[in-house]
This record gives C-alpha cells, sequence and structure tokens, in this order.
C-alpha cells in the first residue's frame, strides 16, 4: 500500500510519552485527542472539517 503512517507513529510516540485528552462524538468514536496543554495532536477527517 504505501501509505505514510508517519502521523500515527507521532501519535503513538506522544501519548506514550504523556496522557492525552480524547474528546468522543456520540458513538464513543474519538474525534480529537489533546495534550495536557489542549493543543491538537491528533484530529479525524469529521473534526477536521468544523
Amino acid at each position: 500500500m504505501g501509505q505514510n503512517n508517519r502521523p500515527v507513529e507521532k501519535l503513538e510516540q506522544i501519548l506514550g510519552e504523556r496522557f492525552g485528552i480524547e474528546i468522543l462524538n456520540a458513538m464513543g468514536i474519538a474525534i480529537v485527542v489533546l495534550d495536557p496543554d489542549f493543543n491538537i495532536i491528533w484530529a479525524n477527517r469529521e473534526y477536521r472539517k468544523i
């Protein structure tokens, strides 16, 4: 496939090092993950459209 997994690796690295805050949608699926300073470290496509 050759997809770029760099964002996933970065997210795993950040979450492995420190606590991340997940904001879930109504179905319980994470739409955004924030670091302790409330910076967005990951967001799904639906969140980015908002």
